[in-house]
């Protein structure tokens, strides 16, 4: 079941391969997609996501997400060269 909410996530997130970051300001906030619809994610700043392709093979598998974001606040480079989402908890 966990393997199963793993690969429905990333389906339906739109994660594909991004260049590796090595500065915090390599990363931005773009619109990913997900099976909902709109959805933000601090990605590399050369990563063009497609949210239409994310939408489109949603339906076509018949998959669902979760429906709603994150108030993302800024993006910051990790260790391992990802770009993550800063978030407070205000």
């Amino acid at each position: 079941m966990i393997l199963y909410a793993a690969l429905l996530n990333q389906s339906c997130q739109g994660q594909q391969q991004q260049p590796t970051c090595t500065v915090n300001s390599d990363c931005v906030v773009k619109d990913v997609g997900n099976c909902c619809g709109y959805y933000p994610k601090c990605v590399h700043y050369m990563h063009y996501p497609d949210p239409a392709a994310v939408k489109k093979a949603c339906e076509e598998n018949g998959m669902g997400s979760a429906c709603g974001w994150i108030v993302i606040d800024a993006c910051a480079c990790n260790s391992a060269g990802r770009c993550i989402n800063l978030e407070t908890n205000d």
